[in-house]
């Protein structure tokens, strides 16, 4: 085979980016398999973005990861939109098929294994409330849909994109759905079996911010799981997500999913680089779940009743 110094490229667009680690991961895949790829976090503005798709189509991008605030405005400039992506309206994952760009999202299917594999929960028959109603929250709502959860209860400062993504749900999906305006401090109540942080809030550099939330009325005899350690309680945060959804990215992008699934002890990780950790990765993702946060831009508290733990 002849020598070639040509580099497969792939990417993020993003704004802001520069603290997003996915590269660290991918790159750390790419080595392992022997592929010469590079993975580049590139800030792309929300006014540049029509720009930076023009772009990735003339440089041969083989494909592009979206994150906020891109993962909606992206599917104007897309050749084709994959079914589920459709139905979630959004898109965090385009990949070339010849000259043609397709969209896909990975977001709900990384969120609902995390939290069956790291949450232990199966969504079937369980009351969600979901804080938000952007891209993430499109895609996690309708995974959830599908997965049986009887219902879901979204909560969103903007009336309108809440109101919006319910009736998508709704239509869509077939979820039986309900908006909230979301205003003052909200109140768990005992019946809430999983409540989804799927707001920017607790995204670098605030990564310990928390949403507007009280779990006073979950109390403990409910067997509620949550944050308040006090109370008696634990919390999930975003490793229920990014891991297995950065899997599902690198499959898109012509990585099997098995490369990403090799068995490595989880307390090999500890203490280890970012470096070091993304290559223990590349065999089990569960095991570097401590940065997990800045990937997925999702924290899930599970609120699990104790006899289903």
């Amino acid at each position: 085979m002849a020598v070639t110094y040509k580099a497969e490229l792939v990417g993020v667009f993003g704004y802001p980016v520069a603290e997003n680690p996915t590269c660290v991961m991918q790159e750390a895949a790419f080595h392992e398999l022997g592929l010469n790829w590079r993975y580049l976090t590139i800030e792309v503005k929300p006014e540049g973005l029509p720009d930076a798709m023009r772009g990735m189509r003339a440089m041969g991008f083989q494909g592009i990861n979206l994150t906020i605030p891109h993962k909606v405005a992206v599917m104007e400039f897309l050749d084709e939109i994959a079914p589920d992506a459709a139905m979630i309206g959004a898109v965090n994952t385009v990949r070339r098929d010849g000259d043609r760009l397709i969209g896909e999202n990975t977001d709900g299917k990384g969120f609902l294994r995390g939290v069956r594999e790291e949450g232990r929960i199966d969504p079937k028959g369980k009351r969600v409330v979901v804080l938000g109603a952007g891209g993430a929250a499109r895609a996690i709502t309708v995974e959830l849909a599908l997965a049986g959860a009887s219902e879901l209860h979204v909560l969103n400062r903007s009336p309108e994109r809440g109101e919006a993504m319910v009736n998508d749900l709704k239509a869509r999906a077939g979820a039986n759905a309900r908006f909230e305006r979301w205003s003052g401090t909200y109140q768990v109540t005992a019946d809430v079996d999983i409540l989804v942080n799927a707001t920017s809030i607790g995204l670098f550099p605030d990564v310990e911010a928390m949403p507007d939330v009280s779990f006073d009325g979950a109390p403990r005899s409910a067997g509620v799981r949550c944050r308040a350690q006090s109370a008696g309680n634990t919390a999930h945060s975003g490793s229920a997500g990014a891991w297995p959804e950065g899997a599902h990215r690198s499959a898109h992008a012509g990585l099997s999913r098995r490369h990403w699934l090799r068995d490595v002890d989880r307390s090999q990780s500890a203490g280890a680089s970012d470096e070091g950790c993304a290559r223990q990765g590349v065999r089990r993702l569960a095991s570097l779940g401590w940065h997990s946060r800045m990937l997925v831009q999702i924290h899930l508290f599970a609120a699990q009743r104790a006899s289903n733990c």
